[in-house]
Order: C-alpha cells, then structure tokens, then sequence
C-alpha cells in the first residue's frame, strides 16, 4: 500500500533526458504499481532529479557580493528572504517559511523516490531486462549518494577527519516509510554509507551515459573523489578521478567558441564535458550579484573565462552570464552544480599535488589551463614546489568553478588547515558581518519541521 501511494504521488508528470522532445513526454500516472523495470527507470527521469540543493551554499559563498543599494532593494517576498538571509549568514531562517526548508525537504524527496525505486525492482517478480535493471539500480544509488552528499555539505560542519566520528551527521533514510524517524548518524557513518551507495552503483550503471541528465560510470567516479577529498584519502582520489578521466577526457576549448556573446557554452545536451547534470533552483541572486574583487583578481588577461563566465552591466558591476546549465525563460542564468570533467581534472590535480606527485600534478592543471587560456599566450606553469603547486591547483579551482555551490564546501575543508583558513566578509553601509573559520554558522540550521515533526537535534549556532 504505502508504494502504491507514493507511486501515484511520485510518478513524474515531465522527464528529462536528451531532448525537449524527452522533456515533453507525459507519464502514465495510474495508481498501478509498476510491473516492469522501464517505469520505476522512468521514476529516475523525473527533472526535479537534476535540481540540485546546494542552494544555501551558493548564497553564502565569498564568490559574489551585493551593494549597499541592491541589498536595499533586494525583493521582500518570502522566496527572497530566503536568499537574503543566507547572505548574512544571520537571522532565524524559519521567518522564510517553507522556502527556508526547500533544500532539505528537496533532497529527501528525491531519496524518497530513489528508495521507491530501490525497493520496487528489488521486489519485481521478473526482470524482463537486465541491462536496463542494473542501470535503473545504479542510478538510483547514485541519486540517493549524491543528496547525502549535498545534504551533508549544507547542513554538517566540516571537522578534522578524527572528529567525525562525534560529529553530527544527517538522518540516512535507506526505506520507503519515510514516517519512522531516524536520528542523526554521525558524519563519519554519513559519508560510509555515500561511499556504500556510489561503490555499488559504479557495479551496474553503464561505462557512460547517452544523456547528461542520467549518471554513468564516470559520473559516480567523480563524484567518490569529491567524497575522498573531503576525507583526505588523496591515493583513492586520484584513482577515482583517473577512472572518470579515462572515460571521459573531453574539454571544451574556449579559443574555439564561436558566439561567446550569445551562447558561451554548448546546451546542457550537448556539452560532452558535462558527466551529470544538476541545477540550482532559480536564484533572484545571481542577476544582482557583483563579482567579489578577490576573485576577479585572479583571472589574468590571457584568460578567456570571465567573457564566457561574465558581464558587465555598464554601470562597473560585474554578474554572471555564461553557465553550463544555461539561461532561464527570462534570460536569467541557471546555476549549473552538476558533475563536468573540468572539475575531475582538478580533482586529480589537488590530489596528486598533496602526494607531492608534483609532475601529474601539473600535468592534469595545465591540460584544464590550455582549454581555458588564450592559446597565443598560454605557458605552461612548472615549479618542484609542493606548496607553489596546491596554490595554483586551488586557485585554478576557483576561477574554473564559479558559483556551482562548490565553494561553501571548499572554504569549510581548507578552513581545517591554518595556511588557507579564511574570514568571510560582508559589508553593507556601516554594518559588517563576518565568518571566521570553524564558525558553527558553517552548518546551516535545520528547518523547524524538521526539529518538531522529526524530533532532530538542531545545529547549534
């Protein structure tokens, strides 16, 4: 009964997959239980699987700033406030309602789904095709992982690796009955059962994907080495970011774009540089955002990035323009925060450099730097110093992954070492907030739903 129910509720009214023609396809929404592996696959292909909760993170990074004036004018709605308050990094975030709640709520509707699914093949009385079973399998565990992973990222800090063991974790629901409440596991239980779900997803999902909204090998691989980053485990880092380099390798060339004005970057359908596609909901942010002036200084002149990342408006503000997850009905950008091979490239890069393997290092960072630099005036960069290198790695990470919710994530791991710890900064008029390293503000508050209806322990702040 209770998968009969969620069925009806879950059964995906648009998918997505490589075309409109796909993104148009209505799904039958009886209340029938799904009787063959194709419907619980079409489950998996609902687009809201491909939006991403990083949201918080991407509001409260140091990528962006906004002036005095467009933070007064900055609309009032409830949506907004949302967005606003994660801006300070202050304030009671339940004054924003519902919206507060989206990134969490979001990411346990789709593992809700991705259990749904779980359970429904598990409990087929035949498989009528295999290949497309272990692929449905795959996916699934692959989507669960993926909202552990942004659910941790947003709302757990980011201790020491030692730490995690008491550290508070996220409520890992692995059934369909979402009613039984689940406590908080530790971290260090959170990213085991990611690192679970991802292992045996790289099992059954095929080599690649012939859609970028549907996650093959390569995309779980990437993924792993993000997880391992964040654990320090460098060595399998590098060999998960190999695997997914291996197969997929491709890079956009920038000197080769041809209207960079209109249309910097391939559709999402497209860009073969991209191994999963994930978006953010629509941000107001992004079309009043200007460029943080420490970010800005980091593009050289031989850069080709910031004419596909950005735009000046006319009036010295500087937002962003180009993303790989396109424009909006408006117009607007839509901030990509999927999986792409730029971001495995530095991947591999940081951990290579971190086991002082200097020359794979360099040689992963200059192959992204020759796709991005003005090919008449690229250099390759060369140094036999282990901490030359990780700068140069970590700053190529910012300039290469510009408001993908990766930053948030960023700042809190590397706020563990005391040479990149950094002191977030806001300025608006005479009133200053600042961000220090191992804030508790790191981990964004639970919404109230969440500490009421599911008895949760709240995020101290």
């Amino acid at each position: 009964m209770i998968i009969r129910k969620l069925v009806y509720l879950l059964m995906p009214i648009s998918l997505t997959a490589c075309s409109k023609n796909f993104l148009d396809k209505k799904s039958d929404q009886s209340q029938r239980v799904p009787a063959h592996v194709s419907e619980y696959a079409a489950l998996l292909d609902n687009k809201n699987m491909n939006v991403n909760g990083l949201n918080l993170n991407a509001c409260g990074s140091d990528e962006y700033f906004i002036t005095e004036a467009q933070y007064n004018s900055f609309p009032t709605g409830i949506t907004t406030l949302y967005e606003r308050m994660a801006y300070d990094w202050e304030g009671d975030m339940s004054l924003a309602g519902e919206q507060a709640g989206v990134d969490w709520k979001d990411n346990y509707n789709r593992i809700m789904q991705c259990n749904l699914v779980l359970e429904g093949l598990d409990n087929l009385n035949n498989v009528d095709d295999q290949q497309e079973f272990d692929r449905a399998k795959g996916t699934a565990l692959f989507i669960r992982s993926l909202n552990f992973f942004h659910l941790a990222e947003q709302y757990c800090l980011t201790p020491t690796v030692s730490e995690m063991e008491q550290a508070l974790g996220i409520p890992l629901k692995l059934e369909v009955n979402f009613d039984r409440q689940v406590s908080r596991a530790t971290l260090k239980k959170t990213y085991a059962q990611i690192i679970d779900d991802l292992t045996a997803a790289i099992l059954l999902l095929p080599v690649s994907s012939n859609h970028t909204t549907r996650p093959g090998k390569a995309a779980a691989h990437a993924l792993l080495a993000k997880v391992y980053l964040i654990l320090n485990e460098f060595d399998k880092v590098e060999m998960h970011a190999a695997e997914a380099i291996k197969i997929n390798p491709y890079l956009l060339d920038l000197n080769k774009t041809e209207n960079v004005n209109t249309q910097p970057f391939p559709s999402l359908y497209e860009n073969r540089e991209i191994l999963f596609h994930g978006q953010l909901i629509e941000l107001t942010m992004p079309g009043m955002m200007d460029l943080d002036p420490e970010l800005a200084a980091l593009y050289k002149d031989d850069d080709l990035r910031p004419d596909h990342y950005f735009k000046n408006d006319g009036n010295n503000r500087v937002s962003l323009f180009g993303t790989y997850a396109g424009f909006n009905d408006f117009s607007r950008p839509i901030l990509f925060s999927g999986l792409a091979v730029d971001e495995v490239y530095l991947l591999h890069a940081e951990a290579c450099a971190r086991q002082s393997k200097l020359t794979t290092a360099l040689e992963s960072l200059n192959f992204l730097r020759k796709h991005r630099i003005d090919r008449s005036k690229y250099i390759a960069l060369s140094s036999t110093n282990k901490d030359e290198v990780l700068v140069w790695v970590l700053e190529e990470r910012r300039r290469e992954l510009v408001l993908r919710g990766n930053r948030w994530g960023d700042i809190k791991r590397l706020n563990r070492e005391p040479r990149y710890a950094k002191t977030l900064v806001r300025n608006n008029g005479a009133v200053q907030r600042t961000l220090p390293p191992g804030d508790l503000r790191f981990a964004w508050p639970l919404h109230e739903y969440a500490i009421i209806y599911d008895k949760l322990e709240q995020n101290p702040r």
